[in-house]
């Protein structure tokens, strides 16, 4: 930091600032070597490249210092103005040179991906906790090491961090398609298919035991790595194996003659078929008839009607059927009735991962440094707001007013709704809202588009 400071002052007379007042402010922190000060006097300024600016404004706002013929510490003491201003003003003009001091360009990143790896590490635990592995978080980390590897950085921690967390990754798989196998019924393709895939699964936490023998001793105490016993998972799957449920056939009593009913508010057409209590029906008689308040008692004691409606006497229907999972047609009726099933399964289980997704990238924008208060925040944004694109509003609320997400340029505005009772509104700074901006590249811009237009359209689907 002191020689990127160092090194812009010296050549600022290079990109239209007043190289005396430059050299008067280089004989202050050549006078220093609190860290702390030339951190405080130039705040961000190796990440932001800004060194000339803020020496600029420090000129423009203390004009008495510009007949001074030296400079003390005290007269940059407490100074850190905020630079961040529209594109088009004379600050954005000037820009710091190209500074290729290698020990600094090798501290920012290792500041910067130390950071990543610190913050996701932190995410996939707590997904962890939720009993839900996220990819996502692993990518980030495993993306963050690399960069550090290139370096030379010392990253076994990291790694050796990863790959205590690693089996979580199979064992949620494994037990998610044990689960399914022992509680949801399924044709015996897709029974032969879940086992396949929790056997996948087993085999990779063998090939992780195998790849923790192979590691150092000292390592593997050292950072609590521990082989993970699979027989209780092998076992598990050989008794879903055998009690794996599937569609059931119920098979006609010969001698039974009674027909399953149910009471309608609605006629249903003779040979209608759907499907009922998850099997394939067809109508064979409906009868109208009018039940009075003992018949609806009677009625609700057997469970014809559903608990939580209010029947009362009236005319309604019965309705007669029986089941046809044996047929052809009916056979087709349960394939598709399950591949639905199975279908909203995926869905809902892909919508609480990009849900996920969405919200670790929104998180690590909802920081100090993007929240501005009211007054500043109507000033600077206001209006960008006012004209920005809503890319996604979340789902759930029993108010109007709901969280949301909106984009104007680069801009992304985070915009939590804090308006209900037991809020405190104080903390607003638009309206009923909180809302933080962050500026972004146009990878992390298509990335949040990307995963609000998937959210928004599994939402609505569900």
């Amino acid at each position: 930091m002191r020689k990127y400071v160092l090194y812009q002052l010296e050549h600022a007379g290079e990109q239209g600032v007043d190289q005396k007042h430059a050299d008067m402010v280089i004989s202050v922190i050549k006078r220093t070597n609190n860290a702390k000060f030339i951190l405080n006097a130039f705040a961000g300024s190796f990440y932001a490249h800004s060194v000339l600016v803020r020496l600029d404004i420090l000129f423009s706002i203390k004009k008495d210092l510009k007949d001074a013929k030296t400079l003390k510490q005290s007269d940059l003491t407490g100074f850190s103005p905020n630079t961040d201003s529209d594109d088009d003003s004379e600050s954005y003009r000037i820009k710091d040179l190209p500074f290729e001091d290698k020990d600094a360009k090798n501290n920012e990143i290792v500041g910067r991906n130390t950071k990543i790896l610190n913050n996701y590490f932190h995410y996939l635990k707590e997904d962890i906790g939720d009993g839900y592995y996220s990819i996502n978080c692993e990518n980030k980390i495993n993306g963050a090491i690399s960069e550090l590897k290139k370096i030379d950085y010392d990253v076994e921690k990291y790694q050796f961090g990863l790959i205590k967390l690693k089996p979580n990754k199979y064992i949620f798989e494994i037990n998610k398609r044990l689960s399914w196998l022992l509680s949801d019924p399924h044709t015996d393709e897709k029974i032969q298919s879940l086992i396949e895939e929790t056997s996948k699964y087993i085999n990779s936490l063998e090939e992780y035991n195998s790849e923790v023998k192979n590691l150092a001793p000292e390592k593997v105490q050292e950072y609590g790595i521990k082989e993970i016993d699979i027989k209780d998972f092998q076992d598990n799957l050989d008794d879903a194996k055998k009690n794996a449920k599937t569609f059931a056939k119920q098979e006609p009593d010969k001698d039974e003659t009674f027909d399953p009913w149910f009471i309608s508010r609605y006629p249903y057409p003779v040979c209608s078929k759907f499907i009922r209590h998850d099997s394939a029906v067809e109508v064979i008689s409906t009868k109208k008839k009018y039940l009075n308040e003992d018949d609806i008692v009677s009625m609700e004691e057997v469970g014809a009607f559903n608990p939580w409606d209010d029947y009362r006497p009236g005319n309604y229907y019965i309705i007669t059927y029986k089941n046809i999972n044996d047929t052809e047609q009916g056979k087709k009726m349960l394939k598709d009735y399950h591949e639905e099933k199975d279908a909203k399964i995926k869905r809902q289980q892909r919508l609480q991962k990009l849900s996920s997704e969405l919200n670790d990238f929104v998180h690590q924008y909802k920081e100090s440094k993007n929240y501005s208060p009211e007054k500043e925040f109507k000033e600077k944004y206001e209006d960008k707001l006012a004209k920005a694109e809503k890319i996604y509003e979340r789902s759930g609320y029993m108010t109007v007013l709901r969280d949301y997400l909106a984009v104007n340029g680069n801009l992304l505005f985070i915009a939590d709704y804090n308006g209900l009772d037991g809020d405190n509104w104080s903390v607003n700074n638009d309206a009923n809202y909180c809302v933080w901006v962050a500026k972004l590249n146009d990878e992390q811009l298509d990335k949040v588009k990307k995963l609000s237009r998937e959210l928004t359209k599994l939402e609505n689907d569900n």
